[in-house]
């Protein structure tokens, strides 16, 4: 049901970005220092969660090799003995 309602919501809103004319089509778009800098920050932000993201699959996957060669290293030790 949440997935139905996601959806919904962002095909309504691609729908209202992208397929509705603008309000007032002859005036020419203004970019003020508050918007750059919004979009710097999102910028920013997303790299940090991209990072976070990698570190923790690359943490996971290096913990699984790592898990995956112990456990044979510890089945010779005990075959030696």
């Amino acid at each position: 049901m949440v997935k139905r309602i996601t959806a919904l919501l962002a095909t309504s809103g691609m729908f209202a970005v992208f397929l509705l004319p603008p309000a007032h089509p002859k005036v020419a778009p203004y970019i003020d220092a508050g918007t750059i800098s919004m979009i710097i920050q999102g910028v920013i932000a997303g790299s940090a969660a991209a990072l976070i993201t990698l570190g923790i699959f690359w943490n996971r996957v290096k913990t699984f090799f790592k898990g995956l060669f112990s456990r044979g290293k510890k089945g010779e030790d005990a075959h030696e003995q």
